[in-house]
């Protein structure tokens, strides 16, 4: 091992403990929200927290699905068509739940997902 396979590996591990007390920061935002707060308009026109939520959910699964090799069968693999925001717009649209389920889902993609992302 060099010095910069030390530094490299390092870097990786204050990189999860960083991403980890962020996403921890996150969902305590998320899971003191109302439903009506969930249901309020974002910074994302057109969309609510709960679709941006959502949003994020879907990405975590999309990248668990194509850095393990695997192809995209549903989500954007499956959407056809667009630009790219148009594609996801789709998407989010398809897949709206209840903000509860969409809380669930995100929690889950995010926190289940990540071990599998590493290498080594």
């Amino acid at each position: 091992m060099t010095v910069f396979d030390d530094l490299a590996a390092e870097q990786e591990r204050l990189a999860g403990i960083l991403g980890g007390l962020e996403q921890e920061q996150l969902a305590g935002i998320l899971g003191g929200l109302d439903e009506a707060q969930w249901m309020s308009a974002s910074g994302a026109v057109g969309w609510t927290i709960a679709d941006v939520v959502l949003h994020l959910a879907q990405s975590e699964e999309s990248v668990v699905v194509t850095a393990s090799g695997g192809e995209l069968r549903r989500g954007l693999g499956q959407t056809v068509g667009g630009t790219v925001d148009e594609r996801v717009a789709s998407l989010v649209s398809a897949e709206r739940a209840a903000p509860d389920v969409v809380f669930a889902r995100w929690h889950r993609a995010d926190w289940d997902d990540e071990p599998r992302l590493h290498v080594g």
